[in-house]
């Protein structure tokens, strides 16, 4: 599973956006962090089934760059386990 909140410059909210794919269900999901304890699946617990559906489904927080988009589509491709970090505009991980 790959996982990564949004660098703040990708943000449109004061929530921490978390997204990532999960390999062994084969999906993208989404979280919005707010305060302590309060997290909000934004796919319904039923995952996105391609980046598009995901780029819809967190429209409302955040806009992710192509290059971003690119590494969660690389992440699912070479099906990338472990992944953790914040995923930079440019596509690169911190």
């Amino acid at each position: 599973m790959s996982r990564y909140a949004l660098a703040s410059s990708m943000l449109t909210t004061g929530k921490q956006v978390i997204v990532g794919y999960d390999r062994p269900l084969d999906y993208y999901f989404a979280q919005v962090v707010g305060g302590f304890g309060d997290v909000a699946s934004l796919d319904g617990m039923s995952g996105y089934i391609d980046l598009d559906h995901l780029v819809k489904g967190i429209a409302p927080y955040a806009a992710m760059t192509d290059a971003a988009l690119g590494r969660l589509a690389r992440d699912r491709r070479e099906r990338i386990g472990n992944a953790v970090g914040v995923l930079n505009d440019d596509g690169t991980v911190k």
